[in-house]
């Protein structure tokens, strides 16, 4: 039966079935939990999983955020998909970038996903050049 839960990239999981605040160590209880079921080694299950390299960078807020312009461009780029639930995540055949903005800074927030570092830092100026561009025009 799969096991519905959401977290953050600061560690904090959130297992609705448990209880509905984020909590660390149910993270890791969750890991060994898996681990035990499986009776797997963490090496032997991470091995099942292809690399990624994330980034996670911020820029400062120098404008109006707007998810219909940032989406308007990251069009432009030819993703697979684009998600306006928090911010704008654009996603590719080799990887994604999500800019949102900080609910307790005056940051956007600047993460992307791929395969390898190079694809990854690609992103990173991706969505920074489709951020500027939102400003500018």
């Amino acid at each position: 039966e799969p096991r519905v839960f959401g977290g953050e990239g600061n560690g904090g999981v959130i297992y609705p079935a448990l209880h509905p605040g984020r909590d660390a160590p149910l993270g890791m209880a969750l890991i060994l939990q898996l681990l035990a079921d499986r009776g797997v080694s963490l090496r032997e299950q991470l091995e099942l999983y292809p690399p990624f390299v994330i980034h996670k960078d911020k820029v400062a807020l120098e404008g109006r955020f707007s998810t219909e312009a940032i989406s308007k461009l990251a069009e432009g780029l030819g993703p697979t998909s684009i998600d306006t639930q928090d911010g704008v995540k654009a996603s590719f055949d080799d990887g994604w970038f999500h800019l949102r903005v900080s609910n307790t800074e005056g940051i956007v927030r600047v993460i992307t996903e791929a395969s390898t570092e190079e694809k990854s830092l690609q992103f990173q100026s991706r969505a920074r050049d489709v951020l500027r561009a939102s400003w500018s025009g």
